[in-house]
């Protein structure tokens, strides 16, 4: 059950935040820019799925093209998620009922 209030809530989270949250930190955790010093395919990535949340689609381009792939692709797998959660969910809370009317 904890696991579907994640998946549920989580979405909501990132709307509440603001778009901007990502977009000034001088810290990178990407592998590719700290060895080389240059953007890799995948820099911008958060920021710009950040501002696609929030509708701004000129932000989330300049940050990386990519994320108007990627984000709906992410949308995807939580729903897919959310789903197969779901269907455990029933499936083990009804093999539970019936192992306890088993005993009864």
């Amino acid at each position: 059950m904890t696991k579907i209030a994640i998946l549920v809530i989580f979405p909501f989270i990132l709307l509440l935040l603001p778009k901007t949250l990502f977009d000034h930190s001088h810290y990178t955790l990407c592998i590719v820019q700290f060895m080389s010093g240059k953007d890799c395919v995948s820099c911008g990535l958060t920021r710009a799925c950040m501002h696609l949340i929030h509708l701004d689609f000129k932000a989330a381009a300049y940050f990386n093209k990519i994320s108007f792939i990627v984000l709906p692709i992410l949308c995807g797998l939580l729903i897919a998620e959310l789903y197969q959660t779901i269907k455990a969910y029933r499936a083990l809370r009804k093999a539970s009922s019936q192992s306890s009317k088993t005993i009864s």
